[in-house]
């Protein structure tokens, strides 16, 4: 009966996984409208379109003067925390550097987490764009650590919470459940063995 529960739950993330396959495809699909593609991992925008974008974009000075002075006094709160962040990515640099090849777990490439291709839109002023790529390096970074945090716990500690709360990691759903005691050793063999890098 707990196989085919556990059965029925592996199906059930595999279709949600499907599905947001097909969400990014529809999503895909809808931005073809603004004629860019890309190419080695690159942004590269149609003549046209590049024309249009400049079209729309308000300049620095227009933006500046259209902010809020409230807005730009806490703009400075935010880009100080650009300090913690580089100190936290350098720590998860050493983390990842000296703790996953010690238990052979595969490490988690940085550049999946964290993209600069916002500064393609020219209907973004420098202000903007330089906003945009400041989001992208934290919001990335966090995802990044996660990811490592993720592989972490999969690897010392893949059990299921009994309290559910908000962010878990998306591997969450495939570690083993709580109070499963008979079973705990061998299928947190199974899991760390996932996280073995491929030789």
């Amino acid at each position: 009966m707990q196989k085919a529960k556990h059965g029925n739950m592996r199906h059930l993330l595999e279709e949600i996984q499907g599905l947001e396959k097909q969400v990014a495809a529809m999503l895909r699909r809808a931005e073809k409208r603004f004629l860019f593609s890309i190419l080695d991992g690159k942004v590269a925008f149609d003549p046209k379109m590049k024309k249009a974008h400049k079209a729309h974009r308000l300049g620095n000075w227009s933006y500046l003067r259209s902010t809020p002075f409230i807005q730009l006094a806490a703009a400075l709160v935010v880009y100080a925390f650009v300090v913690p962040a580089l100190i936290l990515d350098g720590a998860a640099y050493a983390y990842q550097a000296l703790v996953f090849p010690v238990f052979n777990i595969d490490k988690v490439k940085r550049s999946d987490y964290i993209s600069f291709d916002r500064g393609k839109l020219l209907y973004l002023n420098h202000i903007e764009r330089f906003n945009c790529d400041y989001c992208a390096y934290v919001n990335g970074l966090m995802a990044y650590i996660c990811e490592m945090a993720a592989r972490s716990e999969q690897f010392f500690c893949p059990i299921r919470h009994a309290i559910k709360t908000l962010g878990l990691n998306q591997r969450h759903n495939y570690f083993l459940p709580y109070g499963d005691a008979a079973n705990y050793r061998a299928d947190l063999l199974k899991l760390q063995r996932q996280l073995r890098k491929r030789a």
